[in-house]
């Protein structure tokens, strides 16, 4: 059996096992291992790794516990946390499984009506279009290329449906006392 603990101060997923000669606990440790340098190993039954880590090999480990016939329970904040990450993992691959919501063309004509006045370059036209769609998403691009565009331009679309905004600037922008 492998028991799943959340450890809410470290932000971590605990595995532990009443079985540590099981072959399946060898390879559960394996993987854990592959997955980063901040894996310990406790004792000979208990693994503890970032909680973003576990989530990241959790396929890994429902597979090797299906192979091995290992039976898995786990508290209730973990239990909550990976129907929470199952959940977003499912409305994720909904969104990008879809048709895209948006044209190029809806984009344009969605922000003038909003009354948008900025003018996207065909680069941030497609950026938009694609993030519009998304129920998450990021754009990297070198500076001045335009992504605070983007991310008001995505706001604008968006605002009715969102509850928030993060917008990361970078400190030079600001320090430079340029406006956007």
């Amino acid at each position: 059996m492998l028991h799943i603990n959340y450890l809410i101060d470290k932000h971590a997923a605990q595995l532990v096992t009443d079985d540590e000669s099981h072959i399946g606990w060898y390879e559960i440790c394996r993987v854990c291992k592959e997955a980063g340098q901040d894996v310990s190993l406790n004792t000979t039954n208990t693994v503890t790794l970032p909680w973003w880590s576990f989530l990241s090999i959790r396929s890994s480990i429902k597979r090797i516990l299906k192979k091995n016939q290992l039976k898995l329970t786990a508290d209730e904040e973990a239990t909550r946390l990976l129907k929470l990450s199952i959940s977003r993992e499912g409305a994720y691959k909904r969104a990008t499984e879809e048709d895209e919501q948006y044209t190029q063309d809806d984009v344009k004509r969605l922000l003038a009506a909003k009354g948008f006045q900025r003018s996207l370059t065909h680069h941030q036209l497609r950026n938009v279009t694609k993030l519009a769609g998304l129920p998450s998403g990021a754009t990297f691009s070198v500076p001045g290329a335009g992504k605070t565009t983007e991310a008001l331009a995505l706001y604008c679309l968006k605002k009715t449906k969102v509850q928030g905004c993060l917008l990361s600037l970078q400190k030079m922008h600001l320090l430079r006392g340029k406006k956007h």
